[in-house]
């Protein structure tokens, strides 16, 4: 629920939630559970992804 409150006041279109589900996921995840190292790497991954995508947001936004 938080994470759909803070996606719309972004502006991230609905049908983006599910990918911005897995972003949250892959924040919280490692630091609450054990995760083997492939799973730590595929999370690191999911972040700088995460960050591309809100990087282009913003720069879309200053135009």
């Amino acid at each position: 629920m938080p994470t759909i409150v803070i996606a719309e006041t972004l502006g991230v279109p609905s049908d983006m939630l599910p990918l911005i589900k897995r972003w949250s996921d892959a924040i919280v995840e490692p630091v609450i559970t054990m995760i083997t190292p492939q799973r730590e790497i595929e999370c690191a991954k999911l972040l700088v992804e995460m960050q591309h995508f809100f990087k282009d947001q913003l720069d879309q936004r200053k135009g």
